[in-house]
């Protein structure tokens, strides 16, 4: 027992700031990209309060064309956005939840979570009638 010299466990404020930073930045980070909910409906249900739509289809365009061309602008809106995040979070903050998952398994849920936002967009836009 006289080999063993017990050392005081401190822990430094820079690990304990970085530990909360991590914690508070893995339950912010879904959030801040929930955001942009709002924004992917205000084009639709403003083109339909404005009859921009009944325009639209009057001239000749389909609705398969219409649907297609909103979901790309929206796509190419979230990856825009999504790409700040995470350079934001990776390179500014050192966030380690981003930079120790796997970046396949983060891609596939980044791809899933874009999908369902943008498809929640499209259906609460069916309901809304003014912008």
């Amino acid at each position: 027992m006289a080999a063993v010299q017990y050392m005081p466990n401190t822990i430094s404020l820079d690990i304990f700031a970085q530990r909360i930073f991590d914690r508070f930045g893995t339950l912010i980070y879904p959030v801040c990209l929930c955001v942009m909910l709002p924004m992917f409906m205000f084009a639709i249900v403003l083109e339909k309060e404005e009859k921009l739509l009944a325009f639209m289809r009057m001239n000749g365009m389909r609705m398969i064309y219409y649907w297609v061309s909103n979901f790309i602008f929206d796509w190419i809106l979230y990856i825009a956005a999504l790409v700040v995040f995470l350079i934001f979070a990776i390179v500014v903050l050192d966030l380690h939840c981003f930079i120790d998952s796997g970046i396949f398994m983060q891609i596939i849920i980044y791809i899933g979570f874009g999908y369902s936002q943008i498809s929640v967009a499209f259906f609460f836009s069916v309901f809304t009638s003014n912008s």
